[in-house]
This record gives C-alpha cells, structure tokens and sequence, in this order.
C-alpha cells in the first residue's frame, strides 16, 4: 500500500514544484515586477490578506496533501486525493481557459502540466488498492505482486 502513497506524495511535491514555476515565469512578463514594486499583482492589491492567503495557499496546500496521503487512513487519503486532485485538475484547466492573451507559452505550459498531474493523482487514488484485493503477506516477507499472481494462478 505504502507505493501507491508515495506516488501519490510525489505527485503532490510536483505540483508544487509546478506552482513555483508558473510563480517564476510570471515574474518574467513584462512590467510585473514593476507592478510588485507599486503593490499590484495582476491588478490585485499584494498587500490585502486574501491574496497573502491564497499566495501561501498555492504552495501550502499541495505540500499539506503529500503529507496527508501518507498519514491518513487509506479510505480516507483516497478520498481526500480523489477530491483534492479533481478540484486542482478543474482550478488548473478553467485557469488555462481563462488566461489573458498575452500569457506566456512557459505559463499555459506549466498550467497544462499542472492539470495533466492532478488528474493522474485522481487517477492514482482511485486505482488505488482496497485492502480486500490485496492478498494478506506473511509477517517478516516481503513479496511482489508477480510473487501474489504465480502463487494464485
């Protein structure tokens, strides 16, 4: 069970690598770090709470969910994953949709790679096995699933 966890935190680590990405290449558009300078980020004023919050948001809620998959129970991390990832996935995709023109290929890339991963940790969680279809091992023995199919079949 404990692969499938890790997949899932990987993916979770990813898209917050992502995150920071678009966060740098939008630093290179024209004129935004001269926006910064005057408390303006995409028209939005840096200095209210509801941006800082959602700024920290962006990196913190992803990181909080690769440490969730590997601490919750499973029903509940597949959950979690399964609803966490579908809300990421549409957030990214009407995000990419809603860009303004002059968006940089780097951003709407980075927005697609975004999206391509959170629909593989819905994906991930929801192929996730339940604990009826995983065979019971032996205390002290590790075995693979090829060990399970030839010892079966």
């Amino acid at each position: 069970m404990l692969t499938w966890k890790l997949r899932i935190t990987i993916l979770w680590i990813f898209v917050a690598i992502c995150q920071t990405a678009a966060t740098t290449l939008l630093l290179f558009e024209p004129g935004v770090i001269h926006d910064m300078m005057a408390g303006k980020v995409l028209g939005a004023d840096i200095h209210s709470a509801g941006v800082q919050i959602d700024a920290a948001l962006f990196w913190l809620a992803p990181m909080a969910l690769a440490y969730l998959t590997l601490v919750l129970k499973d029903t509940a991390s597949r959950r979690t994953n399964t609803v966490a990832g579908a809300v990421t996935a549409v957030t990214g995709i009407s995000a990419l949709i809603g860009q303004p023109a002059g968006t940089s290929a780097g951003e709407n890339f980075v927005l697609v790679v975004v999206s391509l991963v959170a629909l593989l940790i819905v994906w991930h969680a929801r192929k996730w096995p339940r604990p009826a279809e995983v065979p019971p091992s032996r205390p002290g023995q590790e075995t693979t699933r090829r060990e399970h199919e030839v010892s079966a079949g």
